[in-house]
């Protein structure tokens, strides 16, 4: 009776020491490594949850988190003013919008240079969603910062709304992207 080999096969598609092979395999470890004695005990190999999640909650906190910081501090410093500056002053600014711009481009960048082939409707949805949103937010922050010099009156609700709006769609986009590219590797 003949065997089929299986497409994640190292033989089949040359990738000997893939992250195939890794989800696929198990792990022996000499007992020596336990405390002594002489047989071998065998462990599973890490699940892509354990590499993926904390992987995740390293892009939120220095990707997302040290991004939004200068605005978070810019607002707290101002409040210590007399006059005191409001959330939707600061975000009217245009910042978030900076913020949000490099998140999708970077995203765009992550979800096209990943290493995997499948799930192709989904990545190029991310993909051309990133860099769509990109581009809006850096025209948008050009818009906002050159209103002042062509004496142009801009709404600032209009501005920290869209600024709002914009950043959690990229949040959406660029974490579904960096999701992705962090499974196929894992």
């Amino acid at each position: 009776m003949a065997t089929s080999q299986q497409p994640h096969d190292p033989v089949v598609t040359g990738q000997v020491g893939s992250a195939a092979d890794a989800r696929d395999a198990t792990h022996t470890v000499p007992a020596a490594e336990f405390g002594g004695g002489s047989e071998e005990h065998t462990t599973a190999a890490p699940s892509p949850w354990g590499v993926v999640g904390p992987k995740m909650l390293h892009w939120l906190f220095f990707g997302v988190g040290f991004g939004v910081l200068p605005i978070g501090l810019g607002y707290v410093m101002n409040s210590f003013t007399h006059r005191g500056v409001s959330l939707s002053e600061i975000l009217s600014r245009g910042e978030l919008l900076i913020v949000t711009t490099s998140l999708a481009a970077a995203a765009a960048g992550q979800i096209i240079t990943r290493s995997g082939s499948g799930l192709k409707n989904i990545v190029g949805f991310l993909a051309f969603s990133n860099i769509a949103m990109a581009c809006v937010t850096a025209g948008l922050f050009a818009f906002v910062t050159s209103a002042p010099q062509v004496n142009q009156k801009l709404d600032e609700g209009s501005v920290t709304g869209s600024s709002l709006v914009l950043f959690f769609a990229t949040l959406l986009t660029a974490g579904a992207s960096t999701f992705i590219a962090e499974w196929e590797q894992a």
